[in-house]
């Protein structure tokens, strides 16, 4: 009987003891990260060392788990600082604080933990919105990243020579991110021979290049949740025949679409402010782009090449006016003959009375332009160099304020069509 018993005992025992380790069990494949790749290295089936893992989310770090030792730099204007070295800190899990001497921490700077071997793991704040070039640059150890939620803007390289790094991975393409968004950054492509890739909806910016050299690419759809398209992103996509651009995207990067010569057509939405150096350069089949009012500056030689390009279409003559082009190519009217203000061919072009300086090489090469109306408020016209050049069918210039008050205006423009135009002084505008 007593043999008996314990037994028994010994098999309730022994099946408790089961029960729990079924249950740890269970509880730790809960907390594991799904659809995350075991690391990356450098391979055709990599392209690019820029790709990083979800890690966790960022918003709930206790401030004792911040990393000591880490060397900021206070930003020019004194309102927040930069990460920009491992300092003394020795951690190999970094903890990045959101604040430093009651300010917050907005960037990680260029270079600040390229070549820190030791890291393993780093966790951004939400306070961080830029990170710099090289700044994680062959970081080999480092296996795990949390990006931050506020993140607009990641420098080349950022996470070149990561070779451990995990990423996470959606159709074709590799993403940085954190728990609570595994799609954040877009780094690059499996490999170069994709034909198609669906940007996850929860995408914030595409990294530098990200689908350099995808010369199968045909088409591209880039979210609305996307405000930054980085640097190189796109660069000889040579299949690339159909773009369409979020609506909340603010900047086109340097060489972003270079050499795509395959794009007929560019429709650029307003909410974009910024397009840097030859961003659309030699697109050769490139035909009609349209520029929004809410564009400020264009880089040098942005549309250098893109020869076929015929029909530029505008929505405000005045803000138009005060882009200043760097240079001749910049100006896609460089090329193309045909300037279009709301979708109607300019022939007399009216100068709105808000405009006190056409910009340089505004108007160049609109060569169906015949009349001009000038407001009396206009001091420089083509500061630096020919606002009319090329405009070889001008014959009338209209200008509201009297012929003293033209011998005062600042004149960069000694094309023969604008310097022979009949000028009419005191003209008085039709309502």
């Amino acid at each position: 009987m007593k043999k008996t018993l314990a037994t028994l005992l010994a098999f309730i025992a022994i099946s408790a003891l089961i029960m729990s380790m079924m249950s740890c069990a269970e509880d730790s494949s809960e907390k594991q990260p799904t659809d995350l790749n075991s690391g990356s290295s450098e391979t055709d089936d990599n392209k690019g060392a820029d790709n990083g893992n979800i890690g966790d989310s960022g918003n709930t770090t206790p401030e004792s788990s911040y990393s000591k030792g880490l060397e900021f730099t206070l930003s020019n204007d004194e309102t927040y600082y930069l990460v920009t070295g491992i300092g003394s800190c020795n951690d190999t899990s970094v903890v990045i604080p959101p604040t430093h001497n009651s300010k917050p921490v907005k960037e990680i700077g260029a270079s600040a933990f390229s070549n820190c071997t030791t890291i393993a793991d780093i966790k951004i704040p939400d306070s961080v919105t830029d990170i710099g070039i090289y700044a994680f640059y062959n970081c080999n150890n480092l296996a795990n990243i949390s990006i931050s939620n506020s993140i607009t803007s990641v420098g080349r390289y950022a996470f070149g020579y990561c070779s451990k790094l995990q990423y996470n991975m959606y159709d074709n393409a590799y993403y940085l991110g954190n728990m609570t968004n595994p799609y954040i950054v877009l780094t690059g492509t499996v490999n170069d021979y994709i034909t198609s890739c669906t940007i996850n909806e929860n995408t914030k910016l595409i990294a530098p290049y990200a689908f350099t050299s995808c010369e199968e690419l045909i088409t591209i759809s880039i979210p609305d949740q996307i405000t930054n398209i980085g640097e190189h992103a796109f660069e000889y996509c040579e299949g690339l025949s159909s773009i369409n651009i979020g609506k909340r995207i603010t900047s086109i990067g340097y060489d972003a679409f270079k050499d795509c010569k395959s794009i007929e057509n560019i429709s650029i939405p307003d909410s974009v402010t910024d397009i840097q150096g030859y961003a659309f350069s030699g697109c050769k089949e490139l035909r009609s782009v349209i520029i929004p009012d809410s564009v400020e500056h264009i880089g040098n030689h942005v549309f250098d090449g893109c020869e076929a390009l015929s029909d530029v279409y505008v929505t405000d003559i005045a803000k138009w006016c005060n882009i200043r082009f760097p240079d001749s190519k910049a100006n896609p009217m460089y090329y193309a003959d045909n300037l279009y203000l709301n979708g109607e061919l300019i022939t007399h072009l009216v100068i709105p009375d808000c405009v006190t300086k056409i910009g340089y090489k505004a108007f160049y090469g609109c060569s169906n332009i015949k009349s001009i109306v000038i407001p009396s408020s206009v001091t420089i016209i083509g500061f630096g160099g020919n606002a009319f050049d090329g405009c070889d069918q001008l014959t009338d210039i209209y200008y509201t304020g009297t012929e003293e008050d033209w011998s005062t205006i600042d004149i960069w423009c000694d094309s023969d069509a604008f310097s022979n135009a009949n000028i009419h002084f005191g003209y008085v505008p039709e309502e």
